[in-house]
């Protein structure tokens, strides 16, 4: 065991990244995303 966090630290769901990425109510941009992640290991971040 290393006691750093690896794997996945971060998970926005589909819902979330659409509500964060939407800009403009003049003009709606379609977007799916399927969600966002973070996956770090070895000191590194994906």
């Amino acid at each position: 065991m290393t006691g750093r966090d690896e794997g996945l630290t971060q998970w926005w769901s589909e819902r979330r990244c659409a509500d964060q990425f939407w800009t403009s109510p003049l003009e709606p941009t379609l977007i799916r995303p399927d969600g966002h992640g973070c996956w770090e290991e070895d000191g590194r971040t994906v």
